[in-house]
């Protein structure tokens, strides 16, 4: 406010909507940083048949720490929504997709190959959450060293499908492929016709489920 000279600073609002990558060949990794900012938000991401090779990236690389795709929102917001990756290629990342506090998200058709840690991980900050439409569906996923799924705060308006995806070789120490912190009373998840080393997973790979979810390979 030039009159009264209030909330003078650099912050400035930044509301982003109807995004789209499409047919891009990556040789580095993308990231959209609002982690100290309530005035970020992304409403529409579409990333559509692009090429993710992070092997020349010095960060998100097998000796960096950071994913292919990187996007975060502040503490106890969920202000990225209505995301969607289809018929991309993420290969030698530290992780693949990474995203905090986000609602309703799909991930379809995509390869993850020589992922050192989570291929996608949908994390949420100390007061925030992921929710509302979730899909992991048809994408294949290979030579990982950590789980396939990440999750951590499911709120109870989630809805997550995982269905129709080929694992080879790729798990914790533990044998775990998918897991959550919290799942909240109300959340759904439908796990069906996913297969690990050519052999199908059913429910009884399922434990925990009701305040927290993990996914074995046998």
């Amino acid at each position: 406010d030039p009159v009264t000279g209030n909330k003078q600073n650099y912050y400035s609002n930044l509301q982003c909507a109807d995004i789209a990558f499409r047919n891009i060949k990556f040789t580095d990794y993308m990231e959209f940083n609002g982690w100290e900012s309530t005035l970020f938000s992304v409403d529409g991401l579409e990333i559509s048949g692009c090429l993710f090779n992070m092997e020349n990236s010095a960060k998100a690389s097998t000796a960096g720490t950071i994913a292919a795709v990187h996007i975060g929102s502040s503490d106890g917001e969920r202000n990225l929504k209505n995301f969607r990756f289809d018929s991309c290629e993420f290969l030698n990342a530290f992780q693949g997709i990474y995203v905090v506090n986000v609602e309703n998200i799909s991930v379809s058709n995509c390869k993850f190959e020589n992922i050192k840690h989570n291929a996608i991980a949908m994390q949420s900050s100390v007061n925030g959450s992921t929710g509302g439409k979730i899909t992991v569906e048809n994408n294949t996923f290979s030579n990982g060293a950590d789980r396939v799924v990440r999750f951590n705060n499911i709120r109870e308006d989630a809805v997550i499908s995982i269905v129709d995806n080929v694992i080879t070789d790729y798990s914790d120490t533990d044998g775990e492929i998918i897991k959550s912190g919290v799942f909240a009373v109300g959340a759904v998840l439908n796990f069906e016709n996913n297969v690990y080393n050519q052999v199908v997973l059913d429910s009884q790979n399922i434990q925990g489920a009701g305040t927290a979810i993990v996914i074995k390979n046998s």
